[in-house]
């Protein structure tokens, strides 16, 4: 070298690029965790979920999700609205009817309104569907900002 290198604290490289295993680096770098998908907003009443990139595997998350909801809804003694981010979500063939089930439930007990919102033609339509089979209203927009102005607009036709 034509100079000399400038070496502060080295530190170790992490091990697991080593190993033949998977690092793990999707999970370290885009899961948010469970609790920060859910958050409320007590002065628009407003219950803001974040499925994305969220996957629902089994049955044991839709159940989490619904208590998760529960959870937050109950203490208020009232309903709320709610936004959801569907960007980027994943849902497994073999909990679809449970998940539409579940979001049914949701929507009967603890919400006033709801939106729900995905990039995803395939999933809106996707989503569609499921909620129209169960008599929920399939409000699924293509951005934030559609869903956002579309709840709005039920606020002020129905206040709470």
């Amino acid at each position: 070298m034509d100079f000399r290198p400038v070496v502060n604290a080295p530190s170790l490289m992490d091990a697991r690029i080593f190993c033949v295993a998977p690092m793990g680096l999707r999970d370290q770098l885009v899961r948010l965790p469970f609790s920060a998908r859910f958050v409320y907003d007590a002065a628009k009443n407003t219950l803001f979920l974040n499925c994305e990139r969220f996957e629902v595997k089994t049955l044991e998350t839709v159940k989490a999700v619904e208590e998760k909801v529960r959870s937050i809804c109950e203490p208020l003694g009232q309903r709320v609205h709610a936004i959801v981010n569907y960007e980027g979500f994943v849902l497994d063939r073999d909990v679809e009817d449970a998940w539409a089930e579940s979001v049914s439930g949701i929507v009967q007990c603890w919400y006033l309104n709801v939106t729900r919102f995905t990039t995803s033609a395939f999933l809106r339509a996707k989503l569609g569907d499921a909620l129209v089979t169960r008599s929920v209203a399939p409000h699924v927009f293509e951005t934030e900002q559609e869903a956002r102005a579309h709840l709005d607009a039920l606020k002020l036709a129905h206040p709470a």
